[in-house]
């Protein structure tokens, strides 16, 4: 009898420690699976599912025959083979987590095939003799290129990634273009390698008793998930607009067949979510803990005091960054949402003004405006329980500056660029009125007496 009483006693245990796990008042840590993309070329249309995973910002590996020896592959690489076939060589180093890994790119032809043979120190012992070579992917049937260029893609290669003294399964795809147009034939005037994720992770959440589908992408290519997205101190001299440094994403609840035309930006999709100090998910806040691997997200409900903004555009996609990191909102005119207390300041937004009985069947009739805050914009203060407006779309008005005057030539010329700022001072980057750019804006030049000095059109932009 006792011996069932103990057994009994320690089910209750062990039902209540789950319980401490899994109630949402203490949050809870949820795993997500790795998922390789399809090992096909790029050149290949693929789904739009595919393609939305795949925009990422790569992993750019400067080429330059002269000074190939840098000081990052020499310290990588510490074996080569002896002979190459070509002699014009791509040396660089790829940092993926903690580590780095040498490579070299040679070519039986490198007019012809361009860059198509790959040393990877997949093992990372510096020596590029002991990995088999890899040859590059055959070019799709009906593909050219211009005279000069070639580009050739490699398999995807899939290896053990090391972070903190942590190894975890990843994948990447390395592209290499190459460009003999110049003014000495027959050389290699360009060469760009650049790296993307062959992988991502997908995983479900349950929050307050609803599931909801998490996407986690390597956006920044660097092999790793975790990475917040940093703003930076440099601004545009022309414009006063912030920049930032973007880390890895989150699809959350992710819709396919939602229209992108800003695969790139943090805002333009309800579902696109930075990976942050805090994700936000059906009004409620929760502080989030990405794995380097992103093989799990802990996520604990937050007990920060918070107040409420609210905006009067009609619908928008709004990224803010305080204190507390980067927030993403999506809202209508007339909410009240709620926000952490402290001050915060406008980094982008999107107002989409789509049809939505046109937004997925006809992608290219879209209706929106983004733009991206600037040095100018207001700092807001939110108190707690309080709701304060958040200012920022229209009426937006032009912004004219001169960026440069050339005295070199019979006539003095001024070099004029056109950009709108919106009612807070934020610099527009995207315009769509039904699928097409607006026309070019024309512009008059008079003197204080009226008299017209110069008519015309903006180019660019």
């Amino acid at each position: 009898m006792n011996s069932c009483k103990r057994s009994l006693f320690g089910f209750v245990l062990i039902l209540g420690a789950l319980f401490l796990i899994l109630d949402p008042a203490h949050g809870a840590t949820f795993k997500l699976e790795l998922k390789r993309f399809e090992d096909k070329s790029s050149l290949i249309l693929s789904n739009e599912e595919e393609r939305i995973l795949q925009k990422v910002k790569t992993q750019y590996l400067p080429w330059d025959q002269e000074r190939s020896m840098t000081p990052a592959f020499i310290k990588a690489v510490k074996k080569e083979p002896t002979v190459y076939e070509s002699n014009t060589l791509y040396r660089g180093v790829i940092q993926f987590g903690s580590d780095q890994y040498g490579f070299v790119l040679d070519s039986s032809n490198i007019k012809r095939e361009g860059f198509n043979k790959l040393y990877f120190d997949r093992n990372l012992n510096g020596d590029l003799t002991d990995d088999p070579i890899i040859e590059a992917k055959a070019l799709p049937k009906g593909v050219h290129f211009g005279s000069g260029i070639i580009l050739r893609e490699f398999p995807r290669q899939d290896l053990t990634v090391n972070v903190g003294g942590k190894s975890y399964d990843y994948s990447f795809f390395l592209t290499v273009s190459s460009d003999e147009r110049g003014p000495i034939r027959g050389s290699l005037q360009h060469a760009r390698a650049y790296i993307t994720p062959g992988a991502y992770r997908m995983g479900k959440v349950v929050l307050n008793g609803k599931t909801h589908s998490i996407c986690l992408l390597d956006f920044n290519s660097n092999g790793r998930f975790d990475d917040v997205t940093v703003i930076h101190d440099r601004v545009n001299k022309r414009t006063s607009r912030i920049y930032y440094t973007p880390g890895d994403r989150l699809l959350l609840d992710f819709n396919p067949k939602n229209a992108d035309p800003s695969y790139y930006n943090l805002t333009g999709r309800e579902d696109r979510v930075p990976v942050a100090k805090l994700l936000f998910v059906d009004g409620k806040y929760y502080e989030m803990t990405v794995s380097p691997s992103g093989d799990s997200i802990e996520l604990i409900p937050s007990t920060a005091p918070t107040g409420f903004i609210q905006n009067s555009n009609e619908v928008y996609d709004a990224a803010l960054y305080g204190d507390q990191g980067i927030l993403k909102l999506t809202g209508k005119k007339g909410d009240r949402i709620p926000i952490p207390a402290g001050e915060w300041k406008l980094l982008e937004y999107t107002i989409d003004l789509t049809d939505p009985e046109k937004r997925f069947r006809i992608p290219h009739a879209l209706t929106l405006i983004s733009a991206a805050g600037t040095k100018n914009c207001p700092s807001v203060k939110v108190e707690k329980g309080k709701t304060v407006e958040f200012p920022f779309g229209g009426p937006y008005k032009p912004l004219v500056q001169v960026s440069s005057v050339g005295f070199g030539t019979a006539i003095p010329q001024a070099r004029l660029s056109l950009a709108f700022t919106d009612c807070a001072g934020a610099i527009c980057t995207n315009l769509y009125v039904k699928g097409n750019r607006p026309p070019n804006p024309s512009f008059t030049i008079a003197t204080p007496s009226n008299e017209i000095v110069e008519r015309g059109k903006f180019e660019y932009g």
